[in-house]
């Protein structure tokens, strides 16, 4: 992060996302900006791993940076920027979860609209057919039991696994204990 100097000028440090986030809560515009787009393809990612949708993916992962924006006057530094976002995160997704229960209970059909195939990245090796036919059939399945996870559960694996995440920065998002977050994984890998 950070912008590139010329040669033989002083190269200015990246801002820290803190510090960022002080001057969005003063009213700075363009550090919101910079702060959005640093952290908005961690965010997406999240949320399509949490919501199991590409389709509203980018709609949620909006939404996520509109609450970051609208709770800038509360904003307090305590814990890694990254903790606050997640939280936010978390907290969207869950809202956007029982709102889609809501309206499919209040239609009574199952919910629609779940994107369950797996995506695959382009790989410069191409696979042979059969390979990727097994890759893809690996992917729906580990998909599928992740998607099948209790919502704890699943944020915590996915804030591990694929944001790298400490236990102690995944406790400040899911509010338990770093304890309690090292127990989840082990209660994934029992759910069936």
């Amino acid at each position: 992060c950070g912008w590139a100097a010329p040669r033989g000028s002083m190269v200015r440090p990246a801002i820290d996302d803190s510090e960022l986030m002080l001057r969005v809560r003063s009213g700075d515009q363009a550090a919101f900006g910079v702060l959005a787009d640093r952290h908005r393809q961690r965010v997406l990612n999240v949320v399509y791993r949490f919501m199991g949708s590409g389709a509203d993916a980018e709609d949620i992962a909006q939404e996520v940076f509109v609450r970051v924006y609208r709770a800038r006057e509360s904003y307090v530094v305590r814990a890694k920027f990254t903790t606050w976002l997640y939280t936010i995160c978390r907290n969207t997704c869950l809202k956007e979860q029982a709102r889609r229960r809501t309206r499919s209970s209040l239609e009574g059909s199952p919910m629609t609209g779940a994107d369950h195939s797996a995506e695959t990245v382009a790989d410069t090796q191409a696979p042979s057919p059969l390979d990727s036919v097994l890759l893809d059939e690996q992917a729906a399945v580990a998909k599928r039991a992740i998607d099948a996870l209790p919502d704890a559960q699943r944020m915590a694996l996915i804030l591990r696994k694929y944001e790298s995440l400490t236990y102690e920065e995944i406790a400040g998002v899911l509010t338990c204990s770093a304890r309690a977050v090292k127990t989840l994984p082990y209660r994934a890998r029992g759910t069936p």
